[in-house]
Order: structure tokens, then C-alpha cells, then sequence
């Protein structure tokens, strides 16, 4: 287990962003995220890191000012580091988020199932005018889930869409939740993130599958 290399001066005292992060992950090969920034309801600083932190797993604390905790967490999911949003932002209409990357990484986007139709029987209905900057950044739906237990008495409540993106090397702004549609902001939960390793291309995973003999002919060809 690998403890994530972070400028911890960074993430001190950097005002206006109320979040708490978890930075100890179990991947081979630890991501970095710094610079935390952005507009919250609080105008907290980001709280100092002081180790204690867990990462992302089965019972991990998913939001600073609720009980909630994350349930059914997926498997390529844990181990992750993950960032403890405000759930009392989901109404904020002005809320931001930004950080920087210091290398390459896989970043996976929590998005509430009730997002844009109330139903929490589907996946979110996102676009028109409810997280458009979800599709801007490139994050794509995965199909995977992870649960939400609201009073931490074992039983999940709600449930997020995970999204993902392959994220190079750089800085990274997100936006507001503030879904106005059917039921009103105050009945999701707050959008959550999560950074891990890589996810190889296909074609990477592909020339994993053919091993050496797929090796040695990419040799061959460049000859």
C-alpha cells in the first residue's frame, strides 16, 4: 500500500473551497492531485490532510457535513482517492471546483441517479441545461454504480452513476450541480470525485492479450 504523493503546503490554507481529502490509496502507483480551489456555500479553507484519511472503500465517509457513507463500492474503485464534497452544495447555482493533476489518471465523477427527472430508478438524466460540463469534459457513463447509506445504518438510501475520464497531466475545472427539474436540488445528493490509475486504451489491452507473440510481430513490422 502506497501512501499519495501530495505539495501538502498546497492543499493548506487555500480558502473559498469547503473539502476534505482522502489521500491514501492502495494502486501501485500513486496519482496527485493539488491546488484545490473553487466557490462553495461555506467559504472554509480546504481542511489540512492529517493522514488519518481513508481511501475510498466500503464504509468511507462521503460528504463533510452529512453521515452518509458510500456503500456497494465498485470494485476498480477501491483503493481510490476521493474527494469529501459538501452535500449541502447541490442547491449552490455559483459552486466550482478546480485542482491540478501532476501526472496522468483515470477520474471518476459520482452523479446522483435522481439528477434531472427525480427518478432514481435510472441513471441521470444529464444535458440540457443540468451539468452540460459533465459531457464538455469528455466523462463518459460507465455503467457502474456505488451506493449511498444516508443515516450509516447499513442500508443503501441512493445511488450514483460513475463517470469517467482519462485525464491527462494538467488543471481541471468542474460546475455547479443545481438541478432545478422535478424534486429541486435538495432532493439528490452532491456530485463526488474520485482519482485512480490509467485506464489502458483498448488497443493497449489488446496487445496485452497477444502477449509476446503480439510483441514480437510490432517488432517485425517496424523492421
Amino acid at each position: 500500500m502506497k501512501s499519495l504523493s501530495i505539495t501538502a503546503a498546497r492543499v493548506g490554507m487555500l480558502g473559498g473551497l469547503g473539502l476534505a481529502l482522502s489521500l491514501t490509496t492502495a494502486a501501485t502507483a500513486s496519482p496527485k492531485i493539488y491546488n484545490l480551489g473553487g466557490t462553495d456555500s461555506t467559504g472554509d479553507p480546504v481542511a489540512n490532510y492529517n493522514g488519518d484519511n481513508p481511501f475510498l472503500e466500503n464504509g468511507s465517509t462521503a460528504y463533510q457535513d452529512r453521515v452518509h457513507v458510500y456503500r456497494e463500492v465498485p470494485g476498480p474503485l477501491v483503493g481510490d482517492v476521493y474527494l469529501e464534497t459538501r452535500n449541502s452544495d447541490k442547491g449552490q447555482a455559483n459552486y466550482s471546483l478546480s485542482f491540478d493533476l501532476a501526472a496522468d489518471v483515470t477520474l471518476y465523477l459520482f452523479v446522483d441517479n435522481r439528477m434531472g427527472d427525480n427518478d432514481a430508478s435510472n441513471g441521470p438524466k444529464l444535458g440540457g441545461g443540468v451539468m452540460d460540463w459533465v459531457a464538455a469534459l469528455g466523462f463518459k457513463d460507465t455503467g457502474m454504480s456505488i451506493g449511498v447509506d444516508e443515516g450509516n445504518d447499513g442500508t443503501v438510501d441512493n445511488h450514483s452513476r460513475v463517470y469517467s475520464l482519462n485525464a491527462v497531466a494538467g488543471h481541471y475545472s468542474f460546475g455547479a450541480q443545481n438541478d432545478t427539474t422535478a424534486g429541486g436540488p435538495g432532493n439528490r445528493n452532491m456530485y463526488a470525485i474520485a482519482c485512480g490509475e490509467p485506464v489502458p486504451e483498448p488497443a493497449t489491452l489488446a496487445l496485452f492479450g497477444l502477449g509476446g507473440f503480439g510483441l514480437m510481430m510490432i517488432a517485425r513490422k517496424r523492421k
